[in-house]
């Protein structure tokens, strides 16, 4: 009698044992998707195939590690860790295919006036011209002219004031060893020495050359962007456009189309840069 009973409290134990196992098995199953869900949130996520297929696209960019894309309704996806100003610019510039640029801009493309020494038939200058830099030591390039000798640059201050000059040089390129003034818009001008005969570049019919030194405070904001977003052409590309660094936002404006080809909206932007720098 008392083997019977224990064999029978045994068995009772066996299937309760047995019936708590699939529930147990079901409530880790359901929790596995939150978990799942839990550790998503915690890392960048690339926007998803319902979410691309909701979107009227205005804008679809690839950009360094981020896929960056606009709706027809202004949302913006791929840059939700920016700024609300800098989401703001962003859908401004991919909306209108344009690019920012400082007031100080339509001084430095300059107009056609009077320059010092012969004339000259073409422009000749590279650059820095109707752009600001961000070196206060900057370098300048020219065109080479056939049978030139030497070469010399002069730097002017806004108010034709001399700044400081190259002496003779057999390159095409000289960066300028005096620390120039932040904030300050300048001239220059080549004179190339060609069998005696001095050939201006400019020529004094053609817009100055034109460019200004940003200051410290626009250092500033540009490296901060740089630190956060070393690899996002797009955001750098607005940023130096809108510290007046055109040949910098062409750059990266340039890298932003080769990665997207086929976007109408990227080649917009850069068109927009290029067409900045045109003389008036």
């Amino acid at each position: 009698m008392a083997a019977a009973i224990i064999v029978l409290v045994f068995g009772i134990v066996l299937v309760l044992l047995y019936s708590r196992r699939p529930a147990q098995q079901a409530r880790e199953q359901s929790s596995e998707p939150q978990r799942n869900q839990s550790a998503a949130n915690n890392s960048p996520v690339a926007p998803t195939q319902e979410d691309q297929n909701n979107f009227q696209l205005t804008a679809d960019l690839i950009d360094g590690d981020r896929h960056i894309m606009l709706s027809g309704d202004d949302k913006l996806l791929g840059l939700e860790s920016a700024s609300t100003q800098t989401q703001n610019e962003v859908i401004s510039a991919l909306k209108s295919g344009r690019v920012g640029a400082p007031s100080f801009m339509a001084e430095l493309k300059g107009h056609s006036g009077s320059l010092m020494g012969a004339p000259s038939s073409e422009y000749g200058l590279l650059n820095p011209f109707a752009t600001a830099v961000e070196s206060r030591t900057p370098t300048f390039r020219w065109r080479a002219i056939d049978g030139a000798e030497s070469y010399a640059v002069t730097i002017y201050g806004n108010d034709a004031k001399k700044i400081v000059a190259s002496g003779p040089l057999t390159e095409t390129k000289w960066r300028v060893n005096v620390p120039l003034e932040r904030g300050r818009i300048f001239t220059w001008q080549v004179r190339a020495n060609k069998k005696g005969a001095e050939i201006l570049m400019p020529p004094p019919a053609a817009p100055e050359a034109k460019f200004k030194v940003i200051d410290a405070a626009k250092v500033e904001e540009l490296t901060q962007i740089r630190r956060s977003d070393p690899h996002s052409h797009l955001l750098l590309g607005l940023a130096y456009a809108s510290a007046g660094l055109l040949d910098d936002s062409a750059r990266e404006l340039r890298r932003l189309v080769a990665a997207n080809p086929k976007s109408s909206v990227a080649k917009s932007l850069l068109r927009s840069v290029e067409a900045q720098k045109r003389p008036r």
